[in-house]
């Protein structure tokens, strides 16, 4: 009764605590928002602010521009009514991009998806397409250049038939993936051409007028970067491929891959002590030695000489078992008997007085051999 008493104490308190931190989080959440806000509505003023101390300067280099030359007084109106339907235009301008900008934020999901679905299609086609011209050029070349993936090692003592199987298989490799390559093209142009329909489609459904156009420009310039980049980046891969057609056949088809730097200082240890009749693995085997060597035998104070006796090494079973019947032969010495009953072992104490009231049990859990033992300390 008193340990299910404790528990459910334990666990009111347990659920207090818990509501305690999930109100906390929640206020912290709240004032997280309201400062976010805050930072925006700064960012904004600090905005304006800057587009209006630019208005400011540009009106008093006009101004001063147009004191200095000497003009009628008709040249003077017409040239401050340019000037002011200037500023004009300038302001809505700055207006409507801050309005096209805020609302592209609205739609800022939508339009990362199909900015990054319109990116990798496009990178497809454009690859697919490359790829499959620079494959042609090789396959119809009176010399056919394989690609790493498709060339075919040297097998010792192979019969030429065998080797003309294996070219054949490999040539109608190539030829299966300059076809599929061909296939993917059109797919991948339709597939970046819907993410620009399904754009515009979304911009003109939501907004009209200015914001509408300004947003198709903003559209239109994301799409020219980041095309502008993956062409970039094909450019580099074609580079790749001219050198290793300039160099086809030069290089050994085993050693393709290139040796990388060593990354880890322990790698870069361990390869300096390798020899040529060494492996790796027994390398790494010595050095596992050499380590546990030196923990083993390092020298401290507690070694045979310095001590003047030292108890025989106990094994971990040998020493549970003698600490389990010296708590025994203790119990035994303060009045306790020891009685097994069912497997489990009760140790009952007798005293003298008899009082109900204190009667209570501690109990304490052990296992030992995978058998779980309950120990009940009764005192009456």
């Amino acid at each position: 009764m008193t340990q299910t008493r404790a528990r459910a104490a334990a666990e009111n308190n347990f659920e207090k605590y818990l509501e305690d931190i999930s109100g906390k989080l929640s206020t912290l959440d709240e004032k997280f928002e309201n400062i976010s806000e805050i930072v925006h509505r700064l960012e904004e003023r600090i905005e304006s602010s800057d587009n209006k101390l630019d208005l400011i300067i540009r009106d008093n280099n006009l101004k001063q521009t147009f004191d200095k030359v000497p003009v009628s007084e008709n040249e003077a109106n017409i040239t401050f009514d340019t000037n002011a339907n200037f500023i004009l235009q300038r302001r809505q301008t700055h207006d409507n991009n801050d309005e096209a900008y805020q609302k592209r934020r609205e739609i800022g999901h939508f339009w990362k998806k199909m900015l990054n679905e319109r990116i990798q299609a496009y990178w497809n086609a454009i690859r697919s397409e490359s790829l499959a011209n620079t494959y042609e050029q090789w396959r119809h070349k009176k010399d056919v250049i394989l690609p790493r993936k498709y060339r075919i090692k040297p097998i010792n003592k192979e019969s030429d038939e065998e080797t003309k199987i294996r070219m054949t298989l490999a040539l109608q490799r190539f030829d299966a993936e300059i076809t599929l390559l061909r296939i993917r093209v059109p797919k991948y142009k339709e597939r970046f051409e819907e993410c620009d329909t399904k754009t515009r489609e979304e911009i003109t459904k939501r907004y009209s007028d200015n914001v509408q156009s300004k947003l198709l420009e903003i559209w239109t310039a994301d799409v020219n970067r980041e095309s502008a980049k993956s062409e970039s980046i094909l450019e580099s891969k074609k580079k790749w491929l001219d050198e290793y057609e300039r160099t086809y056949g030069k290089e050994i088809v085993k050693n393709r891959k290139v040796n990388r730097q060593k990354k880890r200082e322990y790698n870069v240890t361990i390869n300096s002590q390798m020899d040529s009749e060494q492996t790796y693995a027994k390398v790494l085997q010595s050095e596992r030695d050499r380590i546990n060597r030196k923990r083993f035998n390092r020298s401290d104070s507690n070694t045979e000489d310095n001590l003047e006796s030292r108890p025989n090494q106990e094994s971990t079973y040998e020493r549970r078992n003698n600490g389990r019947m010296s708590g025994y032969k203790h119990r035994e010495r303060q009045g306790f008997r020891v009685s097994e009953q069912n497997g489990n072992e009760n140790l009952n104490r007798n005293c003298t007085e008899h009082n109900p009231s204190d009667r209570h049990f501690l109990e304490r859990r052990q296992f030992h051999r995978g058998r779980q033992k309950t120990f009940m300390f009764k005192r009456f």
